[in-house]
C-alpha cells in the first residue's frame, strides 16, 4: 500500500519521493484528478483550477475526473473498470463530506480501497482527499461542512489506522484544528499533522513526514 497525502503544496522533495514509488517516469504515469470534493460551488474555484494545473505539470498523462457528473450521465457507468486502468488517483480537497456522499453512491469507495489494498494503484490527495484515508469523517466536522452534501455520510477508506490532520500551522484553521488532534488523541487515535508545505508518504507500515 502506497499513500501520498498533502494539505496544499507540491514541493522538489515531493516530487522525488513520489518519483520512487513509480516503475516508470512521472511523464509516464496515468494519473487522474478526481474534483469531486469542490462539487458544492456551481463553478470551478480558482484554488482548484491552480491544483489541478500543479498536478498536471509534474503528470502530463493527467484526467480529471468527477464521481457525481459520471453517475448522472450514465447510471451504467463502469466505476470499476474505469478507476483501475490508472496508475495514481489523487483526490483534490475541498468538502469530504460531498466527497463521502459520491464514493458511496457510485460504489467507488470499496472499489478504490480494494485496489489501494492489493497495490492496483498508488492514492494520493489533498486536505479532504487526505481525510477521507481513515476510517471516519466525523471528529472533522467542525472545520467541514456536512450541509453540502445532499446526505451525510461518516464513513472514509479505512485504510490507515492514524488521523492525518492537513493545514496544520495555518491561521485560518489553526484553533479548529487544535480542537480536532484533542478529539481524536482522547479516543486514542495517532494523529499525524502536515503544513501545507508537508505531506505524508505512506509505505504500508512506513510513515515519513516530508
Amino acid at each position: 500500500m502506497k499513500l501520498a497525502l498533502f494539505s496544499q503544496n507540491l514541493t522538489k522533495a515531493h516530487k522525488q519521493k513520489l518519483a520512487s514509488f513509480f516503475s516508470k517516469p512521472l511523464s509516464e504515469v496515468k494519473f487522474l484528478y478526481i474534483n469531486t470534493p469542490g462539487n458544492y460551488k456551481p463553478y470551478k474555484s480558482e484554488w482548484m483550477i491552480r491544483g489541478e494545473q500543479r498536478w498536471q505539470n509534474v503528470f502530463p498523462k493527467f484526467q480529471e475526473f468527477d464521481l457525481e457528473r459520471a453517475l448522472k450521465v450514465d447510471v451504467n457507468f463502469n466505476f470499476n473498470d474505469f478507476l483501475s486502468s490508472y496508475d495514481f488517483i489523487f483526490v483534490s480537497g475541498g468538502s469530504t463530506y460531498v466527497l463521502s456522499y459520491w464514493m458511496q453512491e457510485t460504489g467507488s469507495r470499496e472499489i478504490l480501497k480494494d485496489l489501494i489494498v492489493r497495490d492496483k494503484i498508488i492514492y494520493g490527495g489533498e486536505s479532504a482527499g487526505a481525510i477521507y484515508t481513515y476510517k471516519e469523517i466525523d471528529t472533522y466536522k467542525e472545520l467541514d461542512h456536512p450541509e453540502r452534501a445532499p446526505e451525510e455520510v461518516n464513513e472514509g477508506l479505512g485504510v490507515i489506522d492514524f488521523a492525518p490532520i492537513p493545514h496544520w500551522q495555518n491561521e485560518e484553521f489553526h484553533a479548529g484544528l487544535e480542537h480536532i488532534r484533542n478529539k481524536f488523541e482522547s479516543k486514542g487515535v495517532k494523529t499525524y499533522t502536515i503544513t501545507d508545505d508537508q505531506s505524508l508518504f505512506v509505505e504500508n507500515d512506513n510513515i515519513i513526514t516530508i
